[in-house]
């Protein structure tokens, strides 16, 4: 990827992410395994609870897709708290 030799990494938007929930579980898009192949950070964003993809319960559970299921590198987010106490409740639980 030419983009890698002039970027350390990527800020794609959710939806270039995660596709979508079906059958209670979210579709995770080849983004971020792609990008990190080509030794890219992904950070995408925008984490804000009051405007929550389809699909998506809460803050809590979209900093988990992201982080966890789709192995984002980190997030953009209005809600620095919120990530930092997920955060602290991830590691505290690993």
């Amino acid at each position: 990827m030419e983009l890698a030799k002039v970027a350390d990494g990527i800020g794609p938007s959710l939806g270039q992410v995660i596709s979508g929930k079906s059958g209670g579980n979210f579709t995770v898009t080849d983004l971020v395994r792609t990008a990190h192949e080509c030794k890219l950070l992904v950070h995408p964003y925008t984490i804000r609870t009051d405007d929550l993809p389809p699909g998506v319960t809460s803050g809590e559970e979209l900093f988990r897709v992201c982080l966890v299921e789709a192995g984002v590198d980190g997030v953009f987010t209005d809600q620095p708290d919120r990530g930092v106490v997920f955060l602290r409740t991830l590691t505290a639980n690993p």
